[in-house]
Order: C-alpha cells, then sequence, then structure tokens
C-alpha cells in the first residue's frame, strides 16, 4: 500500500517538472510523502472532510444544455466516487473518526446517501460555508482543533474549485492533506487532454499525500 502511494509521489515529481518552474525534486517529495504516508497509519489527528456533496452540484441540472454528451459519464463517475466515499465514511466511523460535511449555502441539502450513512454519528459535523475555501469565515479550523485533526482526507465536489481551495485553506492553518483522484470529481468540461482538471490533478499530486488509489487510504484508515 504505502509503496504504491510512494511511487505516486514520485511520479509527481517528474510530472510537474515539465510546466512548474522551480519545484521540488522528485526524491524530495518521495523523502517527504515517506514521513507523511507513515503518519497516516501512526497518528490519532485525522479527520475527514466532505466537500460539497449537495444536489446542486451533484445533480443533473449543474451541466448546460450544450454538454448534454458529458452526462453519461459524469452520472458513472459520480456514482462511482459516490460509492467509494461511502466506504471511506464507513471506515471512520468504525474507527471513531471526526467527520466534517461542508455545504456551500444556497445549493441545497447534502445527497441522501451520505446523510444516511452519517446518520446518528456523534462525531459527523455539518458547516455551512459561503465561499469555495471552506476554512474562510466558518468555525471549520476551530471544530478540526477541538478534534485534535493534524491531517485530513479531503473528498467532494469541483475537483479544481471548493475541493482545491479548501485544501488551500487547510494548508494554509498547518493541516497535511490526504487525497486520491477517486474521491474528488472534477466537472465534466475539466476532464481530458491538457484541461484545467488534469493540472488540478498536478497540484494535488505536489501539494497533498497523494493516492492515486483510494484503496491506500482505505487500507491505512482500517490499519489504525
Amino acid at each position: 500500500m504505502i509503496k504504491r502511494i510512494l511511487y505516486a509521489a514520485l511520479l509527481a515529481g517528474g510530472v510537474l517538472a515539465g510546466y512548474c518552474a522551480g519545484s521540488v525534486s522528485s526524491r524530495e517529495v518521495l523523502e517527504r510523502s515517506a514521513i507523511a504516508v507513515e503518519d497516516i497509519q501512526r497518528q490519532n489527528g485525522l479527520g475527514i472532510v466532505v466537500v460539497d456533496m449537495q444536489e446542486e452540484f451533484v445533480g443533473e441540472k449543474n451541466l448546460h444544455a450544450s454538454q448534454d454528451h458529458l452526462l453519461a459519464q459524469f452520472r458513472k463517475e459520480v456514482e462511482e466516487e459516490l460509492e467509494y466515499q461511502v466506504e471511506v465514511l464507513e471506515a471512520a466511523k468504525e474507527k471513531e473518526l471526526p467527520v466534517f460535511v461542508l455545504e456551500y449555502e444556497g445549493y441545497g441539502k447534502t445527497i441522501p446517501r451520505i446523510n444516511r450513512t452519517l446518520q446518528g454519528y456523534q462525531k459527523a459535523h455539518f458547516l455551512a460555508k459561503r465561499t469555495q475555501n471552506g476554512f474562510r469565515a466558518t468555525n471549520l479550523e476551530r471544530e478540526l482543533q477541538q478534534e485534535g485533526v493534524q491531517q485530513v482526507v479531503l473528498m467532494g465536489i469541483y475537483g479544481k474549485q471548493c475541493v482545491m481551495q479548501t485544501a488551500i485553506g487547510a494548508r494554509a492553518v498547518g493541516l497535511e492533506v490526504i487525497a486520491s483522484p477517486q474521491l474528488i470529481e472534477d466537472h465534466p468540461t475539466d476532464k481530458g487532454g491538457a484541461s484545467e482538471g488534469n493540472l488540478a490533478q498536478a497540484w494535488y499530486r505536489r501539494n497533498t499525500i497523494y493516492a492515486e488509489d483510494y484503496v491506500d487510504i482505505l487500507e491505512a484508515i482500517e490499519g489504525r
């Protein structure tokens, strides 16, 4: 498991070197990630942050008529990622890890599947936000501190918008961020080729503990 994450981190250095001047070397990424990945299993301060898994974002109304050709792919990916997210939430509940669910004001409630998964779980915290960054003008930082969280597994929608801005916010307050492309959905128009979606994933590879396979994160939680 750890070898797979470290290999992804090593690849990240090479990917970013092609277009990020002054980026850290592959060796530095590998050394930094080796320490961090071990900490996922060793430290107690782990929490889960779910970003904007709301009807208005997950639903089809988020796509314009001209984007109908993207609907099938979008539906399939959201369904798959939702299953993966629920697996992570179930593992978090089993280990009594705190879960923080962010809801962007004005875009509806968190989708029923996640609400049902967290129903009755005393360590589930629901917070409203008004900007893309879940740390701005919210109590998220304070509640994370109260739970002793030092690392956050980020999952949600959309990868280059609210999830990334929340990751930036987490790093700004000294938290380590753990991410996987299988837990974060991009907007359909951000996929393919040299799109912003791919650039976003490169950002996650460089700035988070990045697992190409979400199972690595799941196993790290289950092995705590």
